[in-house]
């Protein structure tokens, strides 16, 4: 078999699927490329704040934690709760600095706030890019974070919120008071990476100045030697190349080269998609048949694939299954062209049908009520020649919003056939 091959360099997949919430919060505030330069932002610190210096606080952090703060000198480390999260406690007061992952790492943190009956002591959130990427608005801060602050509280938490700065950025400091806690939260983004300090102590033993001078110390405190890979957009779209099956694409460079699907060599699969019936399965694949009309179709709750001999549109779209039997709701199916060639396409009727499809027959807004069903794909497919060509997409990557109707649509116009 020859070589496959994409014109750029791999990036593992940073889109994870989402079991939790049904809409996923992608906190979008803005991210800067590597190496740029923060912004320059004119400081929010109080009189007070100014002149308040070290006096009772000791130093904290360091290079290797790439940050430093002040806190009180008689407060004592304590055993992190998880890895990138430090914190010092004195009495019943306690304060934290959580460090995440580069958004384009998965942008994991970990949150923490005063005991809920509702909401776990500390959890991990991501927080990670847009796509297409936004150099201009994907990771600086400041990190929007009152929302998990007012879901702290039965009915919801009253949340004070303010702009100000951490380190030099631009972030945000929300605070609440709840069971005699105020709890206090400054939330940013460095080098692409969420930073959350979260102070809290009993409501009558708060020290508003105490907290603005550890809050005014905090510097980061960046490596040194400069990375020596070139920053490259995950989600650009990057040229993939089927010579022995004639065809190419573009796809997202965090799809990676793909794979071919397991005994089935004439099936390729790229990345993975997400959403509540996403599982395993792939978020893009590309079936192409011979020339004597057979194909391998792969779909189904277990993207199982079964060959079919299929010599027009007609005898391939019947066999073609955008939402498995027993799921409730209808399929759609609809007109297309696929690299110049008629085309159909075949999905689950889980939309708003008011809305604009656009020429592939995907946009408009979720509806329906099948939001855990798996196996749900969305199918573009042709005949040319008498060889069936078969391209699908895991449907809730795209009703979920995961991939931009326009996105997807300039996946899909890229396809074409190689000359032969």
């Amino acid at each position: 078999m020859e070589r496959r091959s994409m014109g750029s360099a791999r990036v593992p997949i940073v889109v994870a699927s989402v079991v939790v919430v049904i809409a996923a919060v992608l906190v979008v505030a803005s991210i800067r490329p590597a190496g740029s330069s923060p912004p320059s932002v004119a400081s929010t610190a109080s009189p007070s704040t100014a002149s308040f210096g070290a006096t009772g606080l000791a130093l904290v952090g360091g290079p290797a934690a790439g940050y430093e703060m002040r806190v009180p000198a008689s407060w004592k480390q304590a055993t992190p709760i998880y890895a990138g999260a430090q914190r010092w406690v004195g009495g019943d007061a306690t304060v934290m600095v959580s460090y995440g992952a580069s958004i384009f790492e998965g942008g994991g943190i970990t949150q923490c706030g005063p005991r809920s009956p509702e909401v776990p002591t500390c959890m991990k959130e991501t927080y990670t890019y847009s796509i297409p990427y936004d150099p201009e608005r994907d990771g600086v801060g400041p990190l929007v974070i009152d929302g998990y602050l007012r879901d702290r509280c039965t009915g919801g938490c009253k949340v004070k919120v303010a702009e100000t700065t951490l380190g030099g950025e631009r972030a945000q400091r929300a605070s609440t008071i709840t069971a005699g806690v105020r709890a206090t939260y400054v939330a940013t983004f460095h080098d692409r990476r969420p930073v959350i300090v979260y102070w809290s102590e009993p409501e009558e033993a708060v020290d508003d100045i105490r907290l603005d001078g550890m809050l005014g110390s905090f510097r980061f405190i960046d490596a040194q030697v400069p990375s020596p890979t070139p920053f490259l957009d995950p989600t650009e779209l990057v040229r993939y190349e089927d010579a022995k099956l004639g065809y190419e694409i573009m796809v997202p460079r965090f799809w990676g080269e793909g794979s071919d699907h397991a005994n089935w060599e004439r099936v390729h699969d790229f990345g993975s998609g997400i959403g509540f019936g996403t599982r395993t399965y792939p978020a893009l694949s590309i079936s192409v048949g011979t020339s004597h009309g057979s194909v391998a179709v792969c779909q189904g709750t277990d993207h199982r694939c079964n060959t079919i001999i299929a010599t027009d549109l007609a005898s391939l779209e019947a066999s073609l299954v955008g939402k498995p039997e027993g799921f409730p709701g209808r399929e759609a199916a609809g007109d297309a062209v696929l690299a110049g060639h008629d085309a159909r396409f075949k999905r689950p009727r889980y939309r708003n049908e008011l809305a604009s499809h656009g020429e592939f027959g995907i946009g408009g807004n979720v509806a329906g009520n099948c939001l855990g069903c798996p196996g749900m794909l969305y199918h573009l497919y042709t005949v040319v020649a008498g060889r069936p060509v078969v391209i699908s997409i895991d449907w809730w990557t795209l009703a979920f919003g995961a991939l931009p109707s326009e996105y997807t649509g300039r996946i899909l116009s890229s396809f074409r056939f190689l000359d032969r």
